[in-house]
């Protein structure tokens, strides 16, 4: 079974669309690195090729695709774990890693994180530059 991983870093989700890039669903298969950025930030890399887009249209990016995550102060590993556990021993196909969203069709009003030390969305990026 194919596993996806899901980010989106709007809170509003009348304002998720691909015009700028505010959700993204990218095969778990192609997570190539995670890596710290700073005490409180990392990024995760992604192979390129085609990745579903929040409208449901493919794009065909020529580069990686950049996600970058705020976290909790130097749980870079943690995360990192959890998220290779999930992709490994998960049962959902659609593995949500980041949803900044608090209104959508959740009981809840709150945004929802793979780990309590998730504590945000950044940029989500096909360009390497947006992160030097």
């Amino acid at each position: 079974m194919e596993k996806y991983l899901y980010f989106r870093r709007v809170a509003d989700v009348a304002d998720d669309d691909s015009v700028s890039d505010d959700s993204i669903s990218i095969k778990a298969s192609n997570l190539m690195q995670m890596q710290p950025a700073s005490d409180t930030t990392m990024y995760l890399m992604f192979q390129q090729g085609t990745v579903s887009i929040s409208d449901g249209q493919d794009g065909n990016f020529a580069n990686n695709i950049w996600i970058t995550l705020t976290i909790s102060a130097n749980s870079h590993f943690t995360i990192m774990k959890t998220i290779a556990e999930e992709i490994a021993y998960g049962r959902n196909p659609m593995i949500v890693v980041a949803d900044d969203a608090v209104n959508d069709d959740r009981s809840s009003e709150s945004s929802r994180y793979l780990h309590p030390c998730i504590t945000g969305m950044g940029v989500i990026s096909n360009e390497a530059s947006s992160f030097s």
